[in-house]
């Protein structure tokens, strides 16, 4: 036995606890009471998960991109999409539902970097990106479906960036949530104005390649759009 070594159980006549001797006897109220900040906790962890639209799925991102991709996924939840392979110089984005919402700290997509995102030609992607910066893509993304990139402080499509898609939307409005995704862009365009608190900026430099599927649409929705390709 130690001497001098005390913990604390609970005084149930004083409600709290207190020190006392190794050998002392706590009470049930004790137990109970730790029971209960363990329901507490876990509903204050549940209460931070947040909302999604009906039918989609949260998940964890999958895996990690390397630093150098310049990809890095947010702490909020994906939902009906995940990263499934990476490599130095590719990054792989496998999408299970119609639509999907993935969410980047940072989507700084490095220059030599492939960005493949396996969907469906009639599926729809959300990127939302946290950044206080602009995002700077030079990489190449592959992507057979309509891809909305949302990054309120700026977008720039640098010089050697390639982007193979079926359709682009390229966005700085906060207006673009989740519940506009889930109804469609084109759809909510006779509820004008569609966007607000539009800031940032979208610039296509020269050498910049954007390659919409047949019938499929580039659109780049800004304050300043400047297009040099």
């Amino acid at each position: 036995m130690n001497k001098g070594v005390f913990r604390l159980v609970f005084n149930k006549r004083l409600g709290a606890y207190v020190p006392a001797h190794e050998l002392a006897h706590a009470t049930s109220s004790a137990g109970r009471s730790q029971r209960a900040r363990k329901r507490l906790l876990a509903a204050m962890l549940a209460a931070m998960v947040p909302a999604v639209a009906p039918g989609m799925v949260l998940a964890d991102p999958g895996l990690v991109p390397f630093a150098s991709s310049g990809l890095i996924p947010g702490s909020s939840p994906w939902s009906n999409a995940s990263i499934t392979g990476v490599t130095p110089t590719i990054t792989t984005i496998q999408q299970t539902a119609p639509q999907a919402i993935a969410n980047w700290a940072q989507f700084n997509l490095a220059r030599e970097h492939t960005l493949n995102i396996n969907q469906q030609a009639n599926w729809q992607m959300l990127h939302r990106i946290s950044d206080l910066n602009p995002s700077v893509i030079a990489g190449t993304i592959n992507a057979a479906g309509t891809n909305y990139f949302v990054n309120t402080n700026g977008i720039i499509f640098a010089n050697g960036a390639q982007i193979n898609v079926g359709s682009l939307m390229a966005v700085t409005s906060n207006s673009m949530d989740d519940a506009m995704f889930t109804r469609g862009l084109l759809s909510n365009l006779g509820q004008l104005p569609v966007f607000s608190n539009t800031g940032g900026f979208i610039k296509v430099e020269a050498g910049a390649n954007i390659n919409a599927a047949t019938g499929g649409r580039v659109m780049l929705l800004a304050k300043d759009v400047e297009n040099h390709a």
